[in-house]
């Protein structure tokens, strides 16, 4: 008989102890439990006993505490007995465990509905276990928007779009998922709306909707409250949709205000990128290269790649090719030791820039590498749209240059197209 197909308690127990040919006066010797009590809980005469007698004979035995909550929760209706079990599973970070002891919870006819939602919901508060908080947050949105209760439905989409917005990598998902929770904005607090918000817009931008992305974010911003440093990257974040968008009128009339907060320490580094790339836009380049220059002296180490970058793309234009080799050759001093999320996008424009000029000037090994380098940085964040250029690019460069990528090179190039392939 498998774990799966054992019904109940007093199964598992009984294949338990057979399986390892211990006698019920065994048992009862070493853990002082009459082994009357024991025969009942196996012949199913007691369906729920006290945990301290099951949790004590499952030890003896060896049977995982997944095993036991996950039939016990099978016989139980009492919801503070149901409870306890709850407590025990997110002890054990079993989400599907989790899910099924709190859906018990939750469809318990000895409480009120709203009263279980409610306890469910103060209780995901209090985990550390992100995982498991989040499994709980969408049982209760999914609970509540099946039995039409909008305020838990509320609180449950957001607070999983809250967890799952810190994950880069589930940008594109975790932002479709967000539109739905604009649906039931008037069921939070004025708070909880200005960070939704807030997050949400930064998504957008990340994902190219510039002109959500600035919806977004005034949707924030007409709503009262105080000051953060998530609005003050919020409305940076709008003032770059509307430089992507080429509306430069929009982008000097929110950058005064926006040089008026004081919540992020390089502000004035990042207007003057800003107004650095408006300059270059309009093919001023002398002086977006200095003042690009002059921010790249100050700004912190982890933001110098950007401003690399940006140096970058107007050598490229200017066919400055001193400059771009003098880049290459100090990409120590700005490349990220130990990056993380955000800058996996910085460094897979770098690697493209560089791949591009290795390409022009005949190092096709190294072209092909820098290509590749890129390539995993984007399928990594899942920018799919330039992951699939540089996917082409590799391709073509190849076809046209008769090259054969080494097994490194192909590995990585392979594993790169099928994560693009499941998009």
């Amino acid at each position: 008989m498998s774990e799966t197909t054992i019904q109940t308690l007093g199964e598992l127990v009984k294949k338990h102890r057979e399986q390892q040919n211990i006698t019920l006066g065994t048992l009862q010797e070493k853990l002082g439990i009459n082994k009357g009590v024991i025969c009942k809980l196996e012949n199913g005469e007691t369906k729920r006993p006290e945990f301290r007698t099951i949790f004590t004979i499952a030890d003896e035995l060896n049977i995982p505490h997944e095993y036991i909550l996950d039939r016990y929760v099978d016989v139980e209706f009492r919801p503070h007995i149901i409870f306890e079990l709850l407590e025990r599973s997110t002890t054990l970070s079993n989400k599907k465990l989790t899910q099924k002891i709190a859906l018990a919870y939750l469809e318990s006819d000895k409480h009120e509905t709203d009263d279980a939602l409610s306890s469910l919901y103060r209780y995901a508060k209090t985990l550390k276990n992100q995982e498991i908080r989040l499994t709980l947050y969408i049982v209760i949105a999914e609970y509540a928007r099946l039995r039409g209760i909008p305020p838990f439905t509320a609180k449950g989409l957001v607070e999983a779009y809250f967890i799952n917005f810190q994950d880069i990598t589930k940008d594109k998902k975790t932002y479709t998922e967000g539109k739905e929770i604009i649906h039931y904005m008037d069921f939070l607090p004025n708070e909880t709306q200005r960070e939704f918000y807030f997050k949400m817009c930064r998504q957008a931008f990340a994902l190219k909707e510039y002109e959500e992305a600035i919806q977004l974010t005034q949707c924030g911003l007409s709503i009262s409250g105080k000051p953060t440093e998530l609005e003050t990257r919020a409305y940076g974040t709008m003032i770059y949709a509307y430089y992507h968008l080429e509306k430069y009128e929009e982008v000097e009339k929110y950058l005064p205000k926006f040089e008026q907060l004081n919540y992020l320490d390089n502000i004035k580094e990042v207007i003057q990128v800003l107004r650095a790339n408006i300059k270059a836009k309009q093919k001023e380049y002398d002086t977006a290269i200095s003042m690009l220059k002059q921010c790249y002296m100050t700004v912190n180490y982890e933001d110098k790649i950007d401003i690399i970058n940006d140096l970058m793309s107007i050598y490229f234009e200017l066919n400055r090719i001193e400059d771009i080799q003098q880049i290459i050759q100090t990409e120590n001093e700005f490349i990220p030791t130990d990056p993380v999320e955000h800058h996996y996008k910085g460094l897979g424009k770098y690697y493209v820039n560089k791949g591009n000029f290795k390409m022009k000037h005949g190092t096709l090994n190294e072209a092909i590498h820098c290509y590749s380098e890129g390539l995993k940085r984007y399928v990594y964040i899942q920018q799919y749209e330039e992951a699939l250029t540089i996917y082409a690019q590799i391709i073509s460069s190849c076809v046209e240059n008769n090259y054969e990528l080494n097994a490194p090179q192909l590995q990585q190039i392979n594993e790169a197209a099928k994560m693009i392939k499941k998009k």
